[in-house]
């Protein structure tokens, strides 16, 4: 199984579109800021599964989410509401409560992964197309492989 990470797309869809164009994963997840850009991705691929969370961009309630994939435990967040712009010691406090294997967060724009004490921690950057375009991208099978990929 593959799954695609997107965040803080911020009304720039296009890079988002022209990476699942070159292969649809099986599932696409979607960080926030702004989860409307989702709309183009439903219109190109409207049979893709896509989970995704509000960033503090969205103006919605601050939202995360717990679900399974793959016999995976996933958590995802936009970010801020765990002040990662600031480092990830209440996020990490937070996926350990969860008992989570695999963390998906955005906001801070700055692609990073990490691994602590068996749980996985990926910011998949920004798809905006200012700057570099980041995402991340998970294998599941046989066993979790998660990358951070550059659109070169």
């Amino acid at each position: 199984m593959r799954l695609l990470v997107f965040s803080d797309t911020h009304r720039r869809s296009s890079g988002m579109l022209r990476i699942l164009s070159s292969a649809v994963p099986d599932v696409m997840i979607h960080l926030g800021d702004l989860v409307s850009d989702l709309e183009d991705v439903r219109a190109a691929f409207p049979s893709l599964r896509i989970l995704s969370v509000p960033g503090n961009c969205d103006f919605v309630p601050d939202e995360v989410t717990e679900t399974k994939i793959g016999g995976v435990r996933f958590f995802l967040c936009h970010g801020h509401q765990y002040g990662v712009k600031s480092g990830l010691g209440r996020l990490k406090a937070e996926a350990k409560k969860r008992d989570a294997g695999i963390v998906l967060f955005g906001h801070t724009h700055r692609a990073c992964l990490e691994e602590e004490d068996g749980i996985v921690y990926l910011n998949p950057g920004t798809a905006s197309g200012f700057g570099r375009l980041t995402y991340g991208e998970i294998f599941l099978d046989p066993e979790p492989r998660v990358f951070l990929r550059e659109e070169s």
